[in-house]
């Protein structure tokens, strides 16, 4: 536990440094979505234990890098996400449904969920490109942490009936609920900060936002636990001590961040 602690807080100052960076320049966040889509793609070729077939390893890693640093207009790359998006929800809501039956039986598997995690990290980094950009980073970070830190306590409190007990031993319904319903009051707050530092806000795209993001969330967690026990894993990495690997922290941002790119800039913004 002292360990975790210890590299939980080394973890937050350096998402402070990262997001201090990015009010200055927006390639510090692409260049963190890249480190993202670097280290993911070893991971998920370690889950699968083709960490050592280099020749599909090196270039996967190298594309997948490259992807959230390729200049793309904001609105193309939101029109081009949703049809992968959706693609990737209905391929692991299935995926979910018939784990136990399902095998990882080529690398070529891990190449798909590399991309996958490359084009999930560019969302992520390309909220730095709307208007206020630093402050809808800010959010997807306030979705994604507060629906998992109040999941997991609510549950730890309340919890009764398992979520998905295969897949997650841990997770309930009653946590599920509560990291959703804390998640809502947690935006709501950080609108009311955003109003004080001279902002205006579109309040029903913020709660659609944060309702529908906490679901959200909770699904890329599950999702990828699914992945894990397909593969036989634990962690996907040891990088942060007592937290695992990459994948293991961002798993809930990367599936939340295309959903908050889509809605933002496609259907309206949140922030004004």
């Amino acid at each position: 536990m002292k360990q975790r602690s210890i590299t939980g807080l080394f973890m937050i100052i350096g998402v402070a440094l990262i997001l201090t960076g990015a009010s200055f320049h927006p390639i510090v966040l692409k260049l963190f979505g890249a480190v993202i889509a670097f280290f993911g793609s070893y991971e998920l070729f370690r889950a699968g234990g083709y960490e050592k077939r280099y020749p599909i390893l090196v270039p996967t890693m190298v594309v997948a890098a490259a992807i959230p640093l390729i200049p793309i207009p904001l609105k193309t790359f939101a029109i081009i996400m949703c049809p992968v998006y959706v693609a990737c929800f209905i391929g692991f809501a299935i995926l979910m449904r018939r784990h136990t039956s399902c095998h990882v039986t080529s690398p070529w598997q891990m190449v798909l969920l590399s991309l996958m995690v490359a084009l999930f990290a560019k969302s992520f980094a390309e909220h730095i490109s709307l208007g206020h950009g630093i402050w809808y980073v800010v959010l997807n970070l306030v979705v994604s942490a507060f629906a998992d830190i109040f999941a997991y306590l609510t549950g730890r409190l309340l919890g009764r009936h398992k979520l998905a007990p295969l897949l997650s031993p841990h997770k309930t319904i009653e946590g599920s609920l509560g990291g959703l319903v804390f998640s809502v009051i947690m935006c709501v707050a950080y609108g009311w900060i955003y109003i004080a530092a001279g902002g205006a806000i579109h309040w029903l795209y913020l709660i659609i936002f944060a309702i529908i993001g906490a679901v959200i969330s909770e699904f890329g967690d599950l999702a990828f636990s699914c992945i894990k026990r397909i593969t036989g894993i634990k962690d996907y990495g040891t990088i942060f001590p007592g937290h695992g690997g990459f994948l293991d922290r961002g798993d809930s941002l990367l599936f939340l961040s295309p959903f908050a790119l889509i809605l933002f800039c496609l259907i309206g913004p949140a922030l004004v």
